[in-house]
């Protein structure tokens, strides 16, 4: 069991990966009011892949409504993407060799994952 404590409102990601490489992501947000706790959101699952990558990512999720913003290493907004559940990808050819950031919002716009991408040759 993992106990947090936040003060604002927060996102929290938990990641195992097993000994043959494959991955499981936990993801909730606490959502903190002037009173305490108001609600937890829990389990909404994003899931990325290959990465690193060459031309496209395949994004896979159960969630509707999401957000995904697209960031370069200098933490310039590349694009911006509404998501719906199920799998869909995402063409990126079009940029330069690098690593690149990913970040998931849920529709109250509270971040929910956020990961590290690296594109190659």
């Amino acid at each position: 069991m993992i106990v947090v404590t936040p003060l604002a409102t927060s996102g929290y990601t938990g990641t195992g990966i097993d000994a043959n490489g494959c991955k499981a992501t936990l993801v909730f947000v606490v959502n903190v009011g002037c009173t305490g706790i108001k609600h937890f959101v829990s389990d909404i699952k994003v899931e990325i892949y290959p990465n690193p990558f060459s031309d496209e990512i395949t994004l896979s999720s159960y969630a509707s409504g999401l957000t995904l913003e697209l960031y370069d290493a200098t933490g310039k907004k590349l694009q911006e993407h509404k998501m719906e559940a199920g799998t869909s990808s995402l063409n990126l050819k079009n940029y330069s060799v690098g690593i690149y950031f990913v970040k998931f919002y849920n529709s109250d716009h509270n971040l929910i994952k956020q990961e590290k991408l690296i594109k190659e040759f």
